[in-house]
């Protein structure tokens, strides 16, 4: 039919591509804006930038990417994969957020949530490190022979300088700088003695035919070997894994301290941009419940 009427074919394939490109417009649209951006723009005769302030209490939004990422991006295809997060990670509402004071960021509460999902994580992945370095001490004793002597001496000094390690946090979120410093000496003391342990093991298992030692990585809990060589020590570190649980721990870290710092009025390193946003948080909350007291 077309073939007799070439310009009215014409005309329906520049429909159809015109179509396409409306529907394609219309989803990007709807996933900055949401599907009733137009009822909404027109109720409250908002401007594009106050919907999509307006935008970030919404249910559907990741609060996480707002503050600087979301973790469940940083482990996917890894062993402790956290699932693919089904919340909408937006970029402009990251901007609009970012131009937010830190008094009104405060009134949302994300920062903190985000602080303590992340807390959440690493204490899961210690108590995992924890469960595991035991368990190779265990399994590199057997391999090297060690009498039982040497072998609950290093699970001792194990499960010591994990306990002290605990501690040493929860000093360190307390306030307790000078507490949390004697508690940090006196870990590095005992790892200086497993390691002289260990190294006597190790001597043990340098003999030939006789298996490496293993160990457990404790930034992400994943098992190395001592025959390790640069190249697979170098995949590791860029690995998934560790390198999501080295971003974590460096926010967390960043957080206490200048969190310490604002206890103390002394002067800390900059914290990045999704650390430093909570942090204005947290002072004024201190000073409010100084105040109420």
């Amino acid at each position: 039919f077309f073939s007799n009427f070439p310009s009215a074919k014409k005309s329906v394939l520049c429909r159809g591509r015109s179509s396409n490109m409306a529907d394609a417009m219309r989803a990007m649209l709807d996933s900055l804006m949401g599907k009733h951006r137009n009822e909404a723009l027109d109720a409250k005769k908002l401007t594009v930038e106050e919907y999509r302030r307006s935008r970030l209490a919404d249910p559907d939004i990741c609060k996480d990417y707002l503050c600087g990422y979301c973790p469940n991006e940083l482990f996917i295809n890894t062993k402790v994969t956290l699932g693919r997060c089904d919340l909408v990670h937006d970029e402009a509402l990251m901007e609009e957020w970012s131009k937010l004071s830190e008094r009104e960021q405060r009134k949302y509460g994300y920062y903190e949530q985000f602080i303590t999902r992340l807390q959440g994580l690493v204490d899961d992945i210690d108590r995992k490190i924890g469960r595991q370095a035991l368990r190779v001490e265990e399994e590199n004793a057997k391999m090297a022979e060690i009498d039982p002597e040497t072998r609950d001496r290093l699970a001792e000094l194990a499960k010591e300088i994990g306990s002290k390690t605990n501690e040493m946090e929860r000093l360190t979120d307390e306030g307790d700088i000078d507490g949390s410093s004697r508690l940090f000496k006196e870990v590095e003391a005992l790892k200086v003695k497993k390691d002289v342990i260990t190294a006597q093991v190790q001597q043990k298992l340098d003999r030939p035919g006789v298996n490496r030692l293993s160990s457990v990585c404790e930034v992400c809990s994943a098992f190395t070997m001592s025959s390790d060589n640069e190249a697979r020590i170098q995949d590791h570190i860029r690995g998934k894994q560790h390198s999501g649980f080295a971003k974590i721990r460096e926010t967390l870290r960043q957080w206490k301290n200048k969190r310490n710092a604002a206890r103390t009025g002394g002067a800390e390193e900059e914290p990045s941009r999704d650390v430093d946003a909570g942090k204005g948080r947290s002072r004024d909350q201190d000073r409010d419940r100084d105040r109420e007291r």
